[in-house]
C-alpha cells in the first residue's frame, strides 16, 4: 500500500476542504470535486420514482398515505414483504435479498437477448468494485513465485490497480489506441502478455466497456476476439460494465460480454470464465452515495464457486436500500404505470444532457492551445492529451508537481466537469514496455485455500436453499425457515425508531422536507444534513473518512460518552459496517506472507466473521476461552496462557476482544478491563476492542476501552 501514493492529491484535497471548513483564509473559497464519475454532487436531480421507492421502504407510513404515486406505495410494499420482518434494516442472504436476484436475473436474460442467467451466480455487493475485489482476492495468490498477474487497460480506473497491487499482484498494462479513439486491439494484448514473460504469472483480463475514462466503446468483433483470446490464453476475463447506459455514439451500441460469450457458441460459451459487474452508481440513477452493485459469474467450477459464496458470507450483506435501488434500476416504470410519464421525461432530460455535455466538452478541449481530445462514444469521461512544452515539464520537476516516470515519461490530472456528467481530464504518457512472456497455469490464490477451510458457512447455505425451494413451493414437512443465529433485531419484529426512518426518508425524497407529513424537527434536521452532502443528495460520493460535519459530531459523541477524553475526528473512519473496518484493521495487521504466520488473540466463543477474516487474510487466531463459570468472564491469566500456546506456531500481534461480549453476554467491568490493557501493553499487543453491543447491557455499566488508557 505504501506505493499507492496517488491518494496524496485526494488526501491534501480533504485537508483543503476542512482548513475553508475552519473559515481558514484562502486565496480561493472552493475545493471542486471533478475526478469521480458523481453526477448528483455534480448538479443531476435523482430520479423520482427510485426515491419516492426507497423513502416509503424507510417509512412506511408513506404507504398508507395519499402523498405518493399508486405505483410508488405498491412497489414499496412489495419490496418490504420481500424484506425480513418487513424491514430495510434487516439483514438479507449472503447473495440479497432472493426475489430480488432473481428480477436481476431476469433483467440480465432479457438485456442480453435470451441468453439464460442463473440467478445462483449472482452476487448483490455493497458497489460492484467490491465485488472486483472479493473476486480478484480468488485469483490473485500474495505468495505465488511468480506474482499473480492481471491484464488492466490503460488508461485504467485506478483503484483497480491499486486492489490487484494490495492484493500483492502486478498489473500488466496494455494500452488503448488513442489514436483509434482508444480502441482495445488484440494484438496488443498479445504485446502485453509476452511483456510479463518471467516477471508475473498472468491469470485474468480485466476489460471496461464502455470505457473509463477512456470512453470507448467496443465492438461485436474487438468483444469476440478479446473472448478468443482469453479463451487460448487459458484467462478469465473480467469485464467493467457499469457504465451500459452511457453510450452516446450514434452509431454505437452497448453489448455485454455475456451476450456475445453465449451467442459465439460452444465450446466457448461453455468454457471461458467471466465475471461481468453492473452498479446503480452510474448510468440514469447515478446513486453512489447507496453503494449498490453486483457481479455476474460465469462457467466457474463449482468448487470455486463453493469457495466464492465463503468468501461473499465472511461480510455482512449488501445495504438493503442499496439492493431495493438495483431492483429499481432492473425493474424500472413501464408505460401504462402511473410514475412512466415523469420517469421518461426524466431519464430523457439526463441522456440529452449527456450527449450535449459531450459535445461541448469534446469541443472545448479540441479548442484549447495544446490540448488534443478523441470523441467519447460512450462512459462518463473524457481523456484528452495535454502536449506540454519541454521547459514546464523541467519545471514542474523541480517544484515536485509532475512526478517523472522512469526517465521517459511524465503524469498529473486537470480536471473539469458539467452538470450531467462528470469528466475526467489527463495528459497520457507512455513509457518503456518491457518485452516477456506467459507462464501457461495459474495458481490457486491464497485467498481462496484459506477459504476452504471455512466450512461453517455450510449450514447457512442450506438455510438459503431451503428457503429457495419452500419460495418455488416444493413440498416439505415445515413451513418456513425461521434465522435465529445473527443479532437482526427488525427480522425477530423489533419496530424501527420513527425519528430515524422519517430523517432518512426526508433526505432520500427531499420533497417531504417541504410538506407537513412529518414532524418540523425532522425536516430541519433532514435539510441540514441535505447541505452537508455534495450536491444537496445522499447519492453522491463523500470524502473517503466520511462527511467532515458527521465525523465532527461522532467524535464529540465519543468525547462526551467517555467522560472528556478528547477524541480526534482525523482518526475516524466512516464505513458500510463495523466488520468493513475491522477487516481493513486486520489487513494492515496480518502478513499473509509472514514465517512464522501472524497470529490474533481471540476469544472462545467469538462472532464467527471475525476468525473467517483472520483467516481468510493468511493470519491464525489464537483462542482464549472465556469463564463460562464466571459467567463467560474475560480472565487475563487465560490470555498468557494462550499466547505461551502460540509459541513457535504463529506471531501475535493483536488482541481481539468483544465487550459487550457476542454471543457470550459478558460486560467488562473497570477491573478487568485494566488488567487486559496493562497485558496489551507488556505483550506490545494492539487492541482490537468491537464494542457494537455498547447499548446492549442490562446490569453492569458499559465503559469504553480507550477512556481507560
Amino acid at each position: 500500500m505504501k506505493k499507492l501514493d496517488s491518494t496524496v492529491l485526494a488526501r491534501r484535497a480533504n485537508q483543503i476542504k476542512e482548513e475553508l471548513r475552519q473559515k481558514l483564509r484562502k486565496p480561493y473559497k472552493q475545493v471542486i470535486d471533478l475526478y469521480w464519475g458523481n453526477p448528483h454532487a455534480a448538479g443531476v436531480k435523482p430520479l423520482s420514482f427510485v426515491r419516492q421507492v426507497l423513502a416509503a421502504c424507510l417509512y412506511p407510513d408513506l404507504v398508507k398515505s395519499n402523498t405518493l404515486p399508486v405505483d410508488v406505495r405498491q412497489r414499496a410494499q412489495s419490496l418490504l414483504g420481500e424484506c425480513a420482518g418487513g424491514s430495510v434494516g434487516s439483514y438479507t442472504d449472503t447473495a440479497g435479498i432472493p426475489e430480488i436476484v432473481h428480477r436481476i436475473s431476469e433483467f440480465i436474460t432479457k438485456r442480453d437477448g435470451g441468453a439464460p442467467s442463473d440467478p445462483e451466480n449472482i452476487y448483490i455487493s455493497p458497489g460492484s468494485q467490491w465485488s472486483l475485489r472479493n473476486i480478484l482476492k480468488v485469483l490473485v495468490n500474495s505468495q505465488a513465485s511468480p506474482r499473480t498477474g492481471v491484464l488492466t487497460p490503460w488508461p485504467c480506473y485506478p483503484i483497480t490497480n491499486f486492489t490487484i497491487k494490495e492484493l500483492g499482484g502486478v498489473t500488466v498494462p496494455y494500452y488503448l489506441s488513442e489514436e483509434q479513439g482508444w480502441e482495445l486491439q488484440v494484438e496488443e494484448l498479445h504485446r502485453a502478455l509476452d511483456s510479463a514473460k518471467g516477471l508475473c504469472n498472468p491469470v485474468t483480463l480485466y476489460v471496461i466497456n464502455p470505457g473509463n475514462p477512456a470512453g470507448y466503446v467496443q465492438s461485436r468483433k474487438t468483444m469476440q476476439e478479446v473472448i478468443r483470446f482469453a479463451s487460448e490464453k487459458r484467462l478469465s476475463l473480467l469485464a467493467d460494465e457499469v457504465y451500459q447506459e452511457c453510450v452516446h455514439g450514434e452509431k454505437s451500441e452497448f453489448l455485454s460480454y455475456k451476450r456475445v460469450l453465449s451467442e459465439m457458441g460452444p465450446p466457448l460459451s461453455d468454457t471461458v470464465e467471466l465475471a461481468s459487474f453492473h452498479s446503480a452508481s452510474k448510468g440514469f440513477m447515478g446513486e453512489c452515495g447507496l453503494r449498490g452493485g453486483y457481479v455476474e459469474l460465469v462457467n466457474l467450477d463449482p468448487d470455486v464457486m463453493k469457495c466464492i459464496y465463503k468468501l461473499f458470507s465472511t461480510d455482512s450483506c449488501a445495504p438493503v436500500l442499496s439492493q431495493i435501488a438495483l431492483d429499481l434500476m432492473t425493474n424500472p416504470p413501464q408505460p401504462g404505470d402511473p410514475s412512466y410519464p415523469l420517469y421518461s421525461e426524466e431519464t430523457q432530460h439526463i441522456k440529452t444532457m449527456m450527449v450535449h455535455n459531450v459535445k461541448r466538452v469534446f469541443e472545448v478541449l479540441n479548442s484549447l492551445p495544446g490540448f488534443s481530445c478523441q470523441p467519447v462514444e460512450g462512459g462518463g469521461f473524457a481523456f484528452p492529451r495535454l502536449h506540454l512544452p519541454p521547459k514546464a515539464i523541467q519545471k514542474a520537476k523541480v517544484i515536485y508537481l509532475i512526478e517523472p516516470r522512469n526517465g521517459n515519461g511524465t503524469r498529473f490530472v486537470l480536471l473539469y466537469e458539467t452538470p450531467g456528467g462528470s469528466w475526467c481530464v489527463s495528459p497520457t504518457w507512455h513509457g518503456e514496455r518491457t518485452k516477456g512472456g506467459h507462464p501457461p497455469h495459474q495458481e490457486i490464490s491464497l485467498n481462496l485455500k484459506n477459504m476452504k477451510k471455512l466450512d461453517s458457512t455450510v449450514l447457512a447455505r442450506r438455510a438459503n436453499q431451503i428457503k429457495e425451494e419452500l419460495r418455488q413451493k416444493l413440498r416439505k414437512p415445515y413451513k418456513q425457515v425461521i434465522d435465529l443465529y445473527w443479532g437482526d433485531p427488525h427480522a425477530a419484529g423489533v419496530k424501527p425508531l420513527s425519528f430515524v426512518r422519517q430523517v432518512l426518508a426526508a433526505c432520500l425524497y427531499p420533497d417531504l422536507v417541504n410538506n407537513n407529513t412529518l414532524p418540523v424537527d425532522v425536516r430541519q434536521r433532514a435539510q441540514r444534513l441535505l447541505g452537508e452532502c455534495a450536491g444537496g443528495s445522499v447519492g453522491s460520493y463523500t470524502a473517503t473518512a466520511g462527511i467532515p460535519e458527521i465525523v465532527h459530531r461522532i467524535s464529540e459523541f465519543i468525547t462526551k460518552r467517555d467522560g472528556g477524553a478528547p477524541s480526534d475526528p482525523e482518526n475516524i473512519y466512516i464505513s458500510p459496517g463495523s466488520q468493513w473496518s475491522l477487516r481493513n484493521i486486520l489487513k494492515v495487521l496480518v502478513n499473509s506472507q509472514a514465517s512464522p504466520r501472524t497470529g490474533v488473540l481471540t476469544p472462545w466463543p467469538c462472532y464467527p466473521l471475525t476468525n473467517f477474516t483472520i483467516k481468510g487474510l493468511g493470519g491464525v487466531t489464537v483462542p482464549y476461552y472465556l469463564s463460562e463459570e464466571q459467567g463467560w468472564e474475560l480472565q487475563v491469566e487465560e490470555l498468557h496462557r494462550a499466547l505461551d500456546s502460540a509459541k513457535g506456531l504463529c506471531n501475535p500481534v493483536a488482541l481481539y476482544v468483544i465487550n459487550p461480549g457476542n454471543p457470550a453476554g459478558y460486560v467488562q467491568s473497570r477491573k478487568t478491563m485494566q488488567e487486559v490493557i496493562r497485558f496489551a501493553s507488556e505483550k506490545r499487543l494492539s487492541l482490537l476492542a468491537d464494542e457494537v453491543l455498547k447499548h446492549c447491557h442490562l446490569t453492569r455499566e458499559f465503559i469504553k476501552s480507550d477512556r481507560n488508557v
